[in-house]
């Protein structure tokens, strides 16, 4: 039996066996890409770039990394893939976030592993990858280390949200939750992996709660401060009691836009159509709202190559053009992707380096999104016209009324800096509100895009593991990436489409029960346990 930590009541946790480890931040050389060396927006898009088409499986590998992962920790093929992505993630946070960061268990339990295949782990994901040493080693065993795990953790999150635009996905990145001060540990600990990796799990309690908290607090501080004046005329409320006043206002407004876009969002599911319900959704498609342009020409060039519609004609081993080709076949004409295949069959020889083809597939990513947003899938930034004008006009009128005080203050020679102070609070917070909402403050898929998507998640994720049809393929990989592709009649696509070969080594297994902190100077974890059988790398060089 393990042993338990019991944090103080009110102390975010995540899982039993987490609390007992430590987060603490190492220190080792800096890397080129780290802070200090004031990374340019290029050195990070070609990072996310390489990481997006890097993968620790090993193409030739009878078991690979994934399937490896899958079985240590009995998860799904698609949930697998999908640790693996938020492993990228979190590795490129490392890196750049600026901050210590710290790992969920999923993410940990992939580390571990990595780490086993140490000469791909150094050379390829560090060294070519990342452009920097990504270490993992043991704390200190310090008493506050579990404090400063939950804060680790709780800066990665909010990292993770302003560089991606988006929440982390729960069944990965679990939300932190109270302690019951009266309760054992065992029975206030979640399990260790989710039951059902497709369903999200529930939010947090407390994370539930708050709106409603901030409605309260906001709603008692109107109502006070309205209620001791001697009159209605707010612009003639002394400072103090102004600025409660206006703080409450502030809240009402943030919390009534969120209403309104959670009233507006489900209620059009399918964006500007009206109600018009759009055609079947391609794989292709798919992978373009859950991934990227990238994963979408992934997947459009399995498309074609399932279609026999394109073949690949890899590089003369005695031949100094070591370019893989991507060939036009004369029959049959693809259905889906034509411009593409035409392009294609227009080149000399009908063949193109595949760089080059993958290219035609992005510049298509703009015509694809564009008529995806049209048909009802996708939300354009401002699209939720209704919503984003009244959130706009909510805004405003907090300012303004915030901007007529300020006068009145000025006219009685009255100090107004406070005011001005939560002026600026309120827009940084407004900002903040309306960025994340989809249709108003940034683009995303529609209610209805989100609910089809669910529905070929839960197929792919009873989809049997052995004998999988292309279509099943298509689809995994418009959710997972060319991950998927291991071990199957495609398995010899994925080094074209540029991922990386795998380690040559590999160990027995590791514990994975441990959580690390990894710092963005200087890309180290600290754990106070790497399991019985080792991490196979843990120690830092």
């Amino acid at each position: 039996m393990r042993g338990q930590v019991a944090l103080p009541p009110g102390q975010p946790i995540m899982h039993a066996q987490q609390q007992r480890l430590i987060a603490t931040q190492m220190t080792s050389s800096t890397p080129p890409t780290s802070p200090d060396s004031a990374a340019t927006e290029a050195d990070r898009q070609a990072c996310l770039l390489r990481l997006s088409q890097y993968s620790p499986d090993a193409p030739d590998a009878p078991v690979p990394f994934s399937h490896r992962l899958a079985e240590a920790e009995g998860w799904s093929r698609l949930h697998t893939l999908a640790v693996i992505e938020e492993y990228k993630r979190f590795a490129y946070l490392a890196v750049f976030a600026g901050h210590a960061v710290t790992p969920s268990e999923a993410i940990d339990a992939a580390w571990h592993l990595h780490l086993q295949y140490s000469k791909e782990y150094w050379t390829v994901f560090c060294g070519e990858v990342l452009g920097a040493p990504l270490h993992h080693a043991p704390g200190i065993g310090a008493p506050d280390e579990d404090d400063t795990y939950a804060q680790h953790y709780q800066q990665t999150i909010e990292s993770y949200q302003r560089t991606f635009g988006m929440e982390p996905p729960p069944d990965v990145w679990p939300v932190p939750e109270p302690v019951q001060p009266d309760s054992a540990p065992e029975a206030t600990s979640p399990a260790r992996h989710p039951p059902n990796p497709v369903t999200p799990p529930r939010a947090s309690t407390a994370r539930s709660v708050m709106p409603s908290v901030w409605l309260v607090i906001g709603a008692c501080l109107i109502a006070i401060t309205t209620n001791v004046a001697s009159d209605f005329d707010v612009l003639n409320y002394a400072g103090p009691r102004f600025l409660a006043f206006y703080l409450g206002v502030c809240l009402m407004a943030c919390l009534l836009i969120r209403g309104l876009h959670r009233f507006a969002y489900p209620r059009r599911p399918w964006g500007a159509t009206d109600g018009n319900v759009p055609r079947q959704l391609a794989p292709a498609e798919a992978a373009l709202i859950t991934g990227d342009a990238t994963r979408m020409a992934q997947v459009a060039t399995l498309t074609l190559l399932d279609a026999g519609a394109i073949r690949v004609a890899s590089p003369a081993k005695r031949k100094r053009d070591r370019n893989t080709y991507v060939v036009a076949n004369e029959t049959p004409t693809p259905d889906r992707h034509v411009d593409a295949w035409t392009w294609l069959a227009r080149q000399p020889q009908r063949r193109s380096p595949w760089p080059a083809f993958r290219d035609r597939f992005l510049d298509e990513a703009i015509d694809m999104t564009d008529r995806l947003r049209h048909e009802g899938w996708m939300w354009a930034t401002g699209a939720m016209r209704g919503t984003t004008v009244a959130a706009w006009a909510i805004g405003l009128s907090v300012l303004w009324l915030g901007v007529i005080k300020v006068f009145v203050g000025l006219s009685r020679e009255r100090p107004v800096m406070w005011l001005l102070v939560e002026m600026a609070l309120f827009g940084i917070v407004y900002w903040c509100v309306t960025v994340r909402l989809i249709g108003v403050g940034r683009a995303g898929p529609t209610a209805g895009a989100s609910a089809a998507l669910d529905v070929h998640r839960q197929r792919s994720q009873q989809a049997p593991k052995a004998g999988l049809s292309t279509s099943d393929l298509l689809w995994l990989a418009a959710f997972g990436g060319t991950s998927v592709l291991a071990n199957t009649a495609w398995a010899g696509y994925r080094p074209m489409m540029g991922t990386h070969a795998g380690a040559s080594s590999s160990g027995s297994g590791s514990d994975t029960s441990s959580n690390c902190s990894s710092s963005s100077s200087s890309s180290s974890c600290s754990s106070s346990s790497c399991g019985s059988s080792g991490c196979g790398g843990c120690s830092s060089s």
